[in-house]
């Protein structure tokens, strides 16, 4: 199964709005699936570390 809820936000990241969109997804989808799965939380601590 593939995620398609990035919608094309994932690659390039060109603009302020694309990099909104990026952290809003990461903030609320995958925070919720690191509730439930160790590989989500590892890749939503990692990326935590995008917005510093």
């Amino acid at each position: 199964m593939f995620d398609t809820e990035l919608g094309g936000h994932c690659l390039p990241l060109a603009s302020a709005e694309d990099a909104r969109l990026m952290r809003h997804y990461v903030d609320n989808v995958v925070r919720e699936r690191a509730r439930h799965s160790k590989l989500w939380r590892a890749f939503f601590q990692a990326a935590d570390g995008l917005w510093q």
